[in-house]
């Protein structure tokens, strides 16, 4: 049976890889639906298997990306309106609280730190 999740999570999210790795997670665990930026962090609709739902969440929790920090990760049921046809990456969505912490700059890896 399909269930729709939309998780929302906060903290340092933007800017950190979190949304490739999320739709990375999305398509090993059998999933529809979109990751989108927010003002008050990162926005995840989720159709598929409860069970694969769980894993997704179990894998994104405890490998986030290095330089991610989640504060907070909320998860809720809804009913589906919509169905999905793949998962991906979309254009940000507007939220009426806005939140999001906006990491400084910092080097991927270390052939980008320059002497």
């Amino acid at each position: 049976m399909v269930r729709q999740l939309e998780i929302s999570i906060s903290g340092r999210v933007q800017g950190v890889g979190m949304r490739p790795f999320i739709y990375q997670l999305a398509h090993r665990f059998q999933q529809k639906g979109f990751v989108a930026n927010t003002s008050s962090g990162v926005t995840v609709l989720l159709q598929g298997q409860a069970e694969l739902q769980q894993q997704f969440i179990d894998t994104l929790v405890q490998q986030a990306p290095a330089s991610s920090e989640i504060k907070v990760f909320n998860a809720e049921i809804q009913s589906i309106s919509k169905r999905y046809e793949h998962f991906q990456i979309t254009d940000s969505l507007a939220s009426h609280n806005p939140s999001a912490f906006t990491p400084t700059d910092f080097a991927l890896c270390p052939a980008n730190i320059h002497s």
